[in-house]
Order: C-alpha cells, then sequence, then structure tokens
C-alpha cells in the first residue's frame, strides 16, 4: 500500500521540526514510505506523528529503519528515565 504522506511546518513559527500525516507507524514502511518520512526528517531536523499507536515492538522496527541505535552525549536521559532498548 503507497501512503501520501504530508509533512508541513509546525504551526507556531518559533517551534521547530514539521509534522508527518499520512502514515501509519505500527506498520512496516515501504521504501518510498520510509525515503519521504526520511527526508522530512533531514529537511526539518525534527518530525513529529499525532495520534500513534505502537507497541515496543513496533517502535523498535520503526527505529531500526534510521540506524542501530545507540546514544550519543546530547541524547543521554537522565537517569531516571533511563529505558533500555535492544
Amino acid at each position: 500500500m503507497r501512503w501520501v504522506i504530508t509533512a508541513s511546518r509546525c504551526e507556531d513559527r518559533r517551534a521547530l521540526g514539521a509534522e508527518v500525516r499520512g502514515v501509519d507507524l505500527s506498520r512496516p514502511l515501504d521504501d518510498a514510505t520510509y525515503a519521504a518520512v526520511r527526508g522530512a526528517f533531514v529537511e526539518h531536523g525534527v518530525i513529529f506523528f499525532r495520534d500513534q499507536v505502537l507497541t515496543p515492538e513496533t517502535h523498535k522496527r520503526l527505529t531500526r529503519r534510521f540506524g542501530a541505535f545507540g546514544e550519543t552525549r546530547s541524547s543521554r536521559p537522565c537517569r531516571s528515565t533511563r529505558r533500555s532498548l535492544p
């Protein structure tokens, strides 16, 4: 199934990123859809998806499309909220 994806700058111009609509993240993304989502991420730096229902497994599957799990100094969560994703 092909998705129609729209990415629009957040309404508050002071906010960063874009909202992506037209994608059901609970299902595997085909290559064309992934390329469109990735392109929105590259263009806007941060992307938001509203009203998605993801299990831990579907969240991991989606995340792996973007690359290996890892940490950087700037993205390390507070110790009290740290969770491990295999």
